[in-house]
């Protein structure tokens, strides 16, 4: 029964481009763009951004080191033109 482009049950596949769930986008959106338009983006210049790195030695003597980490994120697009939408206005 394996015919067309759905060739593993796991896998879905639209013409050959792999579909896959974006998980905390909502059902009715959809996206399409490739990998390479795609990045991670963030804020560093804000206030609320802060990166610690604590040395666990002097509290508890373990060779521990523990990292706290506080920053918005998102995803950023490079080429506007290069991207397909569904249901975003």
């Amino acid at each position: 029964m394996a015919q067309g482009n759905n060739q593993d049950i796991n896998v879905l596949y639209f013409d050959g481009v792999k579909i896959f769930m974006a998980n905390g986008l909502p059902s009715d959106k959809m996206i399409a763009t490739t990998k390479d338009n795609l990045h991670f983006g963030t804020g560093l210049m804000a206030d609320s951004q802060e990166v610690r790195i604590l040395d666990m030695a002097d509290l508890d003597g373990s060779q521990n080191v523990r990292v706290v980490m506080r920053f918005t994120a998102g995803v950023q697009y490079g080429i506007s033109e290069d991207i397909v939408t569904y249901g975003i206005a």
